[in-house]
């Protein structure tokens, strides 16, 4: 998914990650619940009215603000928006094809206990990867394992909670390359409720080149699992229980793809609106962390190689009107320097007529000389870009930014296809006020996304 957002229309993307609530997982049929905590993986780039961005190598430019390959992914599950599974409206099924981005799934990175191992928690010393695959049209996971005891869960959040009473789910997984070692498994898991109350299908061995359909029945799960909100989905990979056979015959290395999770009632209705409010997960939202080309003069703190670690969690204890936001926490060193945090919205959203608001604070540190923030969208298959007003944001206060989507003239917009939403905070760019006052710690909170 194409990522256009800077201050001044200075079109940039790059992938994301969640750093947030964590979700549940386990090594068979069996395990425990938690907490959605990944979000989608995103590359390529846009252009802008300056002629910086552009195309996916991040030159030339374009006044449309497109240009780039890309994948992306919506953190909402069906794409419907981001009530709590305490909400009493619930979504009608879901079906993720990723024939253009990865729609939100991502690497749950938890820490289970031991003895099992994680391979994409922050401390595993492992670096599996997910993307979109662009020719296939499915995502593609690689990874090693070393031992025993060993996953990766690639998850999606469902917000709002889904309503899937009698369904089967289904996620079509075939071993691209590697071979698995006896006893290595794959699942399909989801999460229900407020406690995330954990069902899982059969444990299925993989074979190298074939598709394999996993299922979870979900009227063959026992409570506390309540089909009728379902929160979580999720397809573990797992290195299997040590056995008396000996050592773990690896490192194994393995590419799967994964395609076609459904829950047998095909692609989901396109949303009619945007609501995130943030009761009891970071619903998708991640840091952008692409590299500016040298031109824009900016530095995305979120990128990797900026030297700068800003974080980005789920609050369970702040927000407005009611306690739950995005927590994102900054330190800024220079003049146009900037954090973005984005949302990829899959299938677009139609947002015709509407004004897009988001509530902002800054809860500690100081935000002046030039400093502000603002909500941007992107739209269409060339994620046309949008702003609204560039706003300077006063001490524990809570600020209403806006995108007005009648306003937008850029050529191409089409609020009726929004496909990216931010909130984007910046530094300000120099001023005859002289150095820029730092370092400079600031924390914001993020709620009420909505239009």
């Amino acid at each position: 998914m194409k990522i256009v957002a800077t201050r001044w229309l200075l079109a940039w993307a790059g992938l994301v990650f969640l750093a947030g609530a964590c979700s549940s997982a386990s090594n068979k049929p069996a395990g425990t619940g938690g907490k959605v905590g990944s979000g989608g993986a995103n590359t390529g780039s846009g252009g802008a009215s300056t002629g910086n961005g552009g195309t996916s190598t991040g030159s030339g430019g374009a006044t449309s603000g497109s240009g780039g390959t890309g994948m992306g992914g919506a953190g909402t599950g069906a794409g419907t928006g981001g009530a709590s599974p305490s909400d009493a409206a619930v979504g009608t099924g879901f079906g993720y094809t990723f024939d253009t981005s990865a729609q939100g799934f991502g690497l749950n990175p938890y820490v289970p206990g031991t003895p099992r191992k994680n391979l994409a928690a922050p401390d595993s010393g492992a670096s599996p990867t997910l993307v979109q695959d662009m020719t296939a049209g499915a995502l593609k996971l690689t990874a090693s394992f070393t031992d025993y005891s060993q996953l990766v869960d690639v998850v999606v959040g469902l917000q709002p909670a889904q309503n899937l009473t009698g369904k089967t789910l289904h996620a079509r997984v075939r071993l691209d390359s590697g071979t698995f070692a006896v006893g290595m498994g794959a699942t399909l898991h989801a999460g229900t409720g407020t406690t995330y109350a954990y069902g899982s299908g059969m444990y299925t061995s993989l074979t190298a080149g074939t598709w394999t359909d996993l299922t979870l029945d979900l009227t063959k799960q026992t409570a506390p699992f309540d089909p009728t909100m379902v929160v979580q989905v999720g397809i573990q990979i797992y290195s299997g229980d040590p056995l008396e056979a000996g050592a773990f015959p690896g490192p194994v290395d393995v590419v799967i793809e994964i395609d076609s999770v459904t829950d047998g009632a095909g692609a989901p209705v396109m949303p009619a609106g945007v609501t995130h409010n943030f009761d009891i997960a970071a619903e998708g939202f991640a840091y952008n962390t692409y590299v500016p080309g040298a031109a824009s003069m900016q530095t995305n703190l979120a990128a990797m190689g900026s030297g700068s670690m800003p974080t980005l969690i789920w609050d369970g204890t702040d927000g407005s009107p009611t306690a739950g936001s995005l927590k994102a926490s900054v330190t800024f060193t220079a003049y146009r320097q900037l954090v973005d945090v984005i949302l990829g919205i899959s299938p677009p959203a139609n947002l015709m007529g509407k004004i897009l608001h988001a509530k902002v604070r800054l809860t500690s540190g100081t935000f002046e000389n030039g400093a502000g923030a603002f909500l941007h969208a992107g739209t269409g298959a060339a994620y046309t870009y949008g702003a609204g007003p560039y706003i300077a944001l006063a001490y524990n206060m809570w600020t209403d930014l806006t995108l007005d989507f009648s306003t937008v003239t850029a050529t191409g917009y089409d609020p009726t296809m929004v496909v990216q939403i931010g909130v984007q905070f910046y530094s300000g760019d120099p001023t005859d006020a002289g150095a820029f006052v730092g370092p400079n710690s600031v924390v914001f909170h993020i709620d009420s996304i909505t239009e």
